[in-house]
């Protein structure tokens, strides 16, 4: 929160504020469960079962917030207020400026080995994220006299998902009693993205005023979803 005044009764007067927020929260996990170059065997039954299970939640909750106030008063007058915040949250990605992604990684995969179960194989990749996000940004001139006022506010969020979950065999000779099972599933939400941005400017007198106002939302998800045997 920033606020100016400026009072002069016989002479002119200039009152400005700015203020500016801005959040950035990054979030790149590697989760991984494998068996690589090696011989596994699960024998005796058909509750003897090879599991590899990866797992992985992210969760994010960002609020920023800016508002600017400015009044000034004489016999000529002038308000200047600017308010700026911006709520960045990337889940895979390095910073706001990395287009490529994949930064965040969930894998669960049997490569280079012989597996043998006389249950079920499953290789399990499961990934959960969500983003909640509210940005709000004010900004309030008012000149009392003869005058100007300008009043500006800008708000934005934006949320940026990308991620690898990936459950695999490769290179792999696997035998399976009962089920033989590869899955990878993925939930990514943003379960709430609000931006705000107000403006007002006004003169208690003779003058004119102008306020601008403006908001910017950007949700973007670019996953890779993969369950496949190779080789």
């Amino acid at each position: 929160i920033s606020s100016a005044i400026s009072p002069s009764i016989i002479s002119g007067a200039l009152s400005l504020a700015g203020v500016g927020a801005e959040s950035t929260n990054i979030i790149n996990n590697s989760v991984k469960a494998y068996v690589d170059n090696s011989i596994i065997n699960a024998k005796g039954g058909t509750d003897n079962d090879i599991k590899l299970d990866a797992q992985s939640t992210a969760h994010i909750s960002a609020l920023a917030g800016a508002v600017g106030v400015a009044g000034s008063g004489g016999l000529l007058a002038a308000a200047g207020a600017i308010g700026v915040s911006l709520a960045r949250n990337l889940i895979g990605y390095n910073s706001i400026s990395d287009s490529s992604g994949k930064g965040n990684e969930v894998l669960a995969y049997i490569a280079n080995s012989t597996a043998t179960s006389t249950g079920d194989i499953q290789v399990y990749a499961d990934h959960t994220d969500t983003i909640e996000t509210v940005s709000f940004a004010g900004s309030v001139a008012v000149a009392f006299g003869i005058g100007i006022s300008l009043a500006g506010a800008g708000a934005e969020s934006t949320s940026k998902m990308s991620s690898n979950v990936h459950a695999y065999l490769e290179n792999t000779d696997a035998t399976a009693g009962v089920d033989l099972e590869i899955t990878a599933t993925s939930d990514s939400q943003v379960t709430k993205a609000h931006t705000v941005g107000v403006a007002i400017a006004a003169v208690i007198g003779a003058g004119g005023a102008i306020s601008v106002a403006a908001s910017n939302v950007v949700n973007d998800i670019e996953n890779s979803v993969q369950a496949y045997v190779n080789n």
